[in-house]
């Protein structure tokens, strides 16, 4: 992860491609384990599952495993039932958007996401929203 996301996209339409109608019925539970599965071959990282950062629990925390990682990442992972009107599903992803960044300015407040920054890591705040289909 050289502070590229290309990896991200890719692994979002791998996800859409790959999955049945009924993988979603759980809807943000299995777009995040199936983001978690692949990204655990990345052998510079430990991913957690929902590990505590600063009394929050965020969705993906790629810890750096390799001192010569430049980047670590927090990652949210959202999904949202499509409206009928395209304007509704703009305003609402903007709403997420807007409440998960704040999340994801709380967990970076953690002493484990600080004491990475401090050695010289770059924090990656990732925001993953799916439609449903």
């Amino acid at each position: 992860m050289e502070g590229n996301l290309e990896v991200l996209l890719y692994l979002a339409q791998a996800i859409k491609e790959n999955s049945g109608l009924r993988d979603y019925i759980y809807q943000e539970q299995h777009l995040k384990a199936m983001y978690i599965a692949f990204l655990a071959f990345a052998t510079y990282y430990i991913v957690r599952s929902e590990p505590e950062l600063n009394k929050g629990f965020a969705d993906i925390f790629m810890i750096p495993f390799n001192p010569y990682v430049e980047y670590f990442a927090i990652i949210e992972v959202k999904y949202i039932k499509r409206e009928k009107d395209k304007k509704a599903d703009t305003k609402l992803i903007q709403t997420l958007k807007d409440e998960v960044t704040t999340q994801l300015l709380t967990y970076e407040k953690d002493n484990i996401v600080q004491k990475h920054i401090k050695n010289g890591v770059k924090l990656k705040k990732i925001i993953l929203i799916s439609l449903s289909l």
